[in-house]
């Protein structure tokens, strides 16, 4: 006599909905206070259920096949369904409860990020507990496949599972949208996200071969297609054209003054037309060497600092999606996780102290990003006031961020602080201010530009005021003998109405790429007055800080090259921010590859290769220790 298979379909069901119940516990009570983007919503409840419902019902329809060849074929795929959901859902689970995120294509590129999943105690206790439900239904279904009697698909099932089938593929193939009504979000649901990252990952793969035969026809060639093809052992390859001077120092401090958002054209060094606007920094150039056709390579500040300082094209920058401050997301596990060789790294392996001024309280990620760059030190608002006698930071008017004045005292501080001490370890410290942001005006503590109607000159003459005080000290104490001073910008200055009004000139395009300034003071060099670095941009910042300092033998993955060396015939002036490039030509910038050479499409394919090598954690090796590379 034939038996029902009734009991094993409620028990198949069940499980699933164990799963689910078991998930949506976990997003209650665990995942929503990992990372804010953990809401309760259409992404986080109802796709889920979606997709476990699809495995549910696949699982059915295979259970239905009578044909005696498929009948064995059909119980594996029977019970592998509730496996597969099983197991996805519980390393999904475990990642997002460890790190704030499902699994990323990092981990599943790097098997030793894998593993760590799998070889936690608390993960094989659920795991074990899900096999141990899985290992009854496989008992079950045997006997019951024996004993029962399938009936075909009905109509309404067929409908159904088609319905359901859909929606499903919607979510994989729908764009992220986290606006609205209905949040659609598919990364956030975990079979979706994960089916994502394998295609991701396989586009990568693809990708990056097509792009390498790309590159390797106009000249461009890597070293191999082995895992990190960008890797160098020298930052430069020949001798510096500048002598040393009798006040050359092995180890000379270094200091970079990152302005935000400071076109080069705002100085009159540079040419422009402001009378008065920018005295100190532009007698400050008089003494120095100043560096002409330097245009930004990338934009806004995290881009800028971080594509600098590691001389390359981050995807990922600031508030969009994906980046680091992005609203209702945390993506600092996932940023953090990409590995880069930046010049704090290899300054602190050639015995220097790190350190960087930050305007940004610590609760922005910045702070966090500056630290992952390899800063021992980040001051930030509530720290700054070591540096600042311990009184309270003052901070910039409107925002939450250390004023201009505050930045430049505590640069003061730091050098006060370090001859104090007598600590005679070189130092490389860095700066950031938010006075020159776009937007904003002069502080209310500081002073405007003739009428004061213009707020970006306003914003510009004040925080030349306010760094003139640093560079006066700084001129006048000891370190200006033994320090390589560098002012540059984090990127060009956002073309804003007051800023296009301020510029306007036969010369000037309203792109948010421009020249920047470069201006390099050293005392141990014999350095011209004039440098033209026809047309490089700031992805070649690194290698010419190295070059500077004489630091040859640095393992590296670099894309630029020193400035003062010649390049190869493929490195080409492109500024990237994402998905939009922008063409540096004698002629101007231009958004389009029309009339223009193929070398420049080819190096937008060299950038979106560099975008994969990120995207899977290919540009630069894990170090085998926290910063533990070899200079």
């Amino acid at each position: 006599m034939r038996t029902s298979d009734g009991p094993l379909k409620r028990c198949y069901a069940l499980y699933f909905l164990a799963i689910y119940a078991l998930y949506l516990a976990l997003l209650l009570l665990a995942l929503r206070g990992r990372n804010p983007a953990f809401t309760i919503d259409f992404s986080t409840v109802v796709m889920p259920a979606i997709e476990i419902g699809l495995l549910c019902m696949l699982g059915f329809a295979a259970w239905k096949i009578q044909h005696a060849k498929l009948a064995v074929p059909a119980v594996c795929v029977f019970l592998a369904m509730p496996l597969s959901a099983m197991f996805i859902y519980a390393v999904q689970g475990y990642s997002a409860y460890l790190s704030g995120h499902y699994i990323s294509v990092l981990a599943l590129e790097n098997s030793a990020d894998g593993r760590q999943y799998v070889t936690k105690p608390s993960f094989l206790f659920v795991l074990s507990l899900g096999l141990a439900g899985w290992i009854y239904l496989c008992f079950s279904a045997i006997r019951t496949r024996k004993q029962c009697k399938t009936y075909p698909l009905g109509g309404r099932f067929l409908l159904c599972l088609a319905v359901v089938c859909l929606l499903f593929v919607r979510t994989i193939t729908s764009p992220t949208n986290p606006t609205g009504y209905v949040h659609i979000r598919p990364d956030m649901v975990p079979i979706t996200s994960l089916a994502r990252k394998y295609r991701d990952m396989y586009r990568a793969r693809n990708s990056l071969a097509d792009m390498t035969k790309v590159l390797d026809g106009q000249g461009i060639t890597l070293p191999s297609l082995e895992r990190y093809p960008l890797l160098r052992k020298e930052a430069y390859s020949t001798p510096l054209m500048f002598p040393k001077t009798h006040l050359a120092d092995n180890q000379p401090n270094v200091i970079v003054i990152f302005a935000e958002g400071l076109s080069a054209r705002f100085l009159q060094t540079y040419g422009g037309n402001h009378q008065g606007l920018m005295p100190n920094v532009d007698r400050f150039a008089s003494k120095s060497m100043t560096v002409d056709n330097y245009f930004s390579h990338t934009a806004a500040t995290y881009r800028g600092i971080q594509g600098q300082l590691t001389s390359g094209y981050p995807r990922n920058g600031g508030s969009e999606s994906g980046g680091w401050e992005t609203s209702g997301e945390d993506n600092t596990a996932l940023l953090t996780s990409v590995n880069y060789r930046t010049i704090p790294d290899i300054l602190a392996s050639q015995g220097y102290k790190t350190a960087f001024l930050s305007s940004s309280p610590e609760s922005i990620k910045f702070n966090e990003m500056l630290r992952w760059l390899g800063f021992g030190k980040v001051y930030s608002v509530e720290t700054l006031s070591e540096l600042l006698g311990g009184r309270k930071t003052a901070l910039s008017s409107g925002t939450h961020d250390a004023a201009d004045a505050e930045i430049f005292a505590g640069l003061k501080g730091f050098l006060e602080k370090q001859a104090k001490s007598g600590d005679k370890q070189p130092f490389f410290v860095g700066t950031y201010n938010i006075g020159t942001h776009a937007f904003l005006d002069s502080d209310s503590a500081g002073i405007t530009y003739n009428n004061g109607k213009n707020p970006a000159l306003n914003r510009m003459h004040n925080f030349d005021a306010q760094l003139g005080k640093f560079l006066d000290y700084f001129q006048n104490s000891t370190y200006a003998d033994n320090t390589l001073l560098i002012i540059t910008a984090d990127h060009a200055t956002f073309p804003e109405p007051p800023v296009v009004e301020a510029l306007q000139t036969d010369d000037y395009q309203s792109y948010f790429v421009d020249r920047i300034p470069l201006i390099i003071y050293h005392r141990g060099l014999s350095l011209p007055s004039t440098f033209d670095a026809s047309y490089r941009t700031s992805v070649d910042f690194a290698p010419t800080l190295l070059h500077l300092l004489s630091i040859q033998k640095a393992d590296n993955a670099f894309i630029g090259y020193s400035i003062f060396e010649q390049p190869p015939k493929f490195h080409t002036p492109v500024a990237a921010f994402g998905d939009e490039f922008y063409y540096v030509t004698p002629q101007g910038i231009t958004t389009t590859t029309e009339n223009l050479s193929d070398r420049y499409i080819a190096y937008k394919n060299y950038v979106k290769m560099y975008y994969w090598l990120e995207f899977t954690n290919r540009v630069f090796p894990r170090p085998t220790s926290h910063r533990d590379v070899t200079g």
